[in-house]
C-alpha cells in the first residue's frame, strides 16, 4: 500500500502478486494455528462474540493512536514548519488526553462495574475528534488544534485498555493471556496497514495539491510534476511562493486523512454498541479455578479436611514441602492411608 502508485501501478502485476501472497499467507497462518497444540492465537476465541467484536473495534483504535501521531508530526513540520522536536511537543494534548481519560474511566470502572457507557464514550470522542482533525488546514489556530487533539486522545483513552479489560472478563481463565495478547496485536496491526493505506492517500493527494498550486504560479507542468514526485522537500530551502503551495498541499491532504478515518470511528460506535453488557467479575483467576473443580471433588476434599486431624494435616504439609518416604506394601498402615487421603 505504501508503494502503490509510486514505484508500481495499482492495477498491475506487481499489486496482484502482492495481494495474493498475502491472502496465502494468511491462509497458511491459519491452518498452522488450527492443527498446532499450542496456538499463538487460538482461533477458538473468534466463537466467544466480545473478542471478535473488541478485535474489529481494536482495528480502529490503532489507526487513531498509531495514524495521528504520524500524520501529526508530518503536519507540524511540513505544514507549520516546526521541528521534529517542536511537532512531538505539540502532541501532548492528544498524550494528556489518553492519560486522564484512561486513569479516570478505570478508576470509575473498577468501582462501579459498569463499563459499556464508557466505552460507547470513547468511541463517540474518538469518531468526533477525527471529525474535528480533518477540519486542519495549514493556518488552524494552534488553540483549536490542541483542543481537536485532547478530544481525540480521550477517545483512545477511554477504549484503549478497556477492550483488553472486556476481553479478560468473558473468556476463561485458561484463555486470558491469549485473548489479550490477540486484542493489542491486532490494534498494532490496525494502526500499521492503517498508516500504510492512508499514507498512500496523502501522498498520492499532496502531488495532485503541489502539481495544481504551482502551474498556478506560473511554472510549468513538468517542473511542478518533479516538485511533487513523493520526495518531502526540505521547506527551508525554497523560495516562498512555492513553500506556501506545499505547505497549503500538506494541510489539506492530512485534515483530508482523518476525514477517510472518520468511518472506521463510527464503525467503532457500532460495534461496541453490540458488546454484551456483561457485569465485570471480582474473582482472580485462582479463585475462578478453584471454582470450576467438580462438586464431587469439592465435597471429597471437604469430607477429607474435616475428618482428618489437625496433627496429621501439619504432618502431610511437612511432607509436601519435604519430600514424605515412599513406604513398601508391608509397610504401611491405617495411618500411612489416611496421610495418602489428606496429601490428594
Amino acid at each position: 500500500m505504501t508503494l502503490g502508485g509510486s514505484q508500481f501501478e495499482w492495477n498491475s502485476l506487481t499489486s496482484w502478486l502482492m495481494l495474493g501472497g498475502a491472502i496465502a499467507l494468511l491462509g497458511l497462518a491459519i491452518l498452522i494455528e488450527l492443527k498446532v497444540e499450542e496456538p499463538i492465537i487460538p482461533l477458538s476465541l473468534f466463537q466467544n462474540r466480545t473478542f471478535t467484536l473488541t478485535t474489529m473495534a481494536s482495528l480502529a483504535v490503532g489507526v487513531g493512536m498509531f495514524g495521528t501521531s504520524v500524520f501529526l508530526s508530518q503536519y507540524l513540520q511540513l505544514s507549520r514548519g516546526m521541528t521534529p522536536t517542536e511537532s512531538g511537543i505539540f502532541t501532548l494534548p492528544q498524550v494528556a488526553g489518553m492519560l486522564v481519560a484512561s486513569t479516570v474511566a478505570g478508576a470509575v470502572i473498577s468501582r462501579t462495574g459498569a463499563w459499556k457507557r464508557w466505552m460507547v464514550t470513547g468511541a463517540t470522542l474518538l469518531t468526533v475528534g477525527l471529525a474535528l482533525m480533518s477540519t486542519l488546514r495549514y493556518d488552524t489556530p494552534f488553540g483549536l488544534m490542541f483542543l481537536y487533539m485532547a478530544v481525540l486522545g480521550l477517545g483512545v483513552g477511554m477504549l484503549m485498555q478497556n477492550l483488553v479489560l472486556v476481553v479478560q472478563n468473558t473468556v476463561d481463565v485458561s484463555e486470558i493471556g491469549a485473548a489479550s495478547a490477540g486484542v493489542a496485536f491486532f490494534r498494532t496491526l490496525g494502526g500499521a496497514a492503517g498508516v500504510a493505506a492512508l499514507g498512500a492517500a496523502l501522498a498520492a493527494r499532496v502531488r495532485t495539491e503541489v502539481e495544481s498550486g504551482l502551474v498556478a504560479l506560473g511554472i510549468s507542468a513538468d517542473d511542478a510534476s518533479a516538485v511533487g514526485s513523493g520526495s518531502i522537500p526540505d521547506l527551508t530551502t525554497l523560495p516562498e511562493p512555492v513553500r506556501l503551495v506545499i505547505e497549503q498541499a500538506y494541510g489539506l491532504a492530512i485534515g483530508e486523512i482523518f476525514l477517510i478515518a472518520v468511518p472506521l470511528g463510527v464503525l467503532t460506535i457500532v460495534l461496541v454498541a453490540l458488546l454484551p453488557n456483561i457485569a465485570l467479575g471480582t474473582k482472580n483467576g485462582i479463585q475462578q479455578r478453584a471454582e470450576k473443580d467438580s462438586p464431587l471433588e469439592a465435597a471429597t476434599r471437604d469430607e477429607i479436611l474435616a475428618d482428618t486431624p489437625a496433627e496429621l494435616l501439619i504432618e502431610v504439609a511437612t511432607d509436601v514441602g519435604g519430600g514424605a518416604p515412599v513406604l513398601d506394601d508391608a509397610e504401611r498402615g491405617p495411618q500411612d492411608d489416611d496421610r495418602d487421603a489428606a496429601r490428594d
